[in-house]
């Protein structure tokens, strides 16, 4: 198991779909900033100019790939020569997300006996 650095951890929101089924609109990531070198198949938090992504990173010979994981979305590719406009700023190592309570109508929900 890796050492985790507090103070290399950043907790970020998700906003949009571009990383669903496995992340979602309001979802919480951490974000480890010390791991930085591109381990395919995970999930890093990048920058490019003033946004900053979350996306799948992948290394190819003379250029970087970024992948959403909801193939609606069309891969974001760094050339070479505007390699220095990307910042790999961190690797996701953890998520969460807030469930939704289940409906009282629910087919499903069986209230307890407080509430009968």
């Amino acid at each position: 198991m890796l050492a985790v650095r507090p103070d290399k951890m950043v907790l970020m929101e998700v906003f949009g779909n571009s990383m669903e089924p496995e992340l979602k609109s309001g979802d919480s990531v951490l974000v480890d900033t010390s791991q930085n070198n591109i381990i395919a198949g995970l999930i890093y938090a990048v920058g490019i100019e003033d946004t900053i992504l979350l996306k799948r990173v992948e290394k190819h010979p003379g250029r970087i790939l970024l992948r959403s994981d909801n193939r609606e979305y069309e891969p974001i590719i760094i050339e070479v020569e505007n390699i220095n406009s990307l910042r790999v700023i961190g690797c996701v190592i953890w998520a969460s997300r807030t469930l939704q309570p289940v409906s009282r109508r629910g087919a499903f929900y069986t209230p307890p006996p407080s509430l009968l």
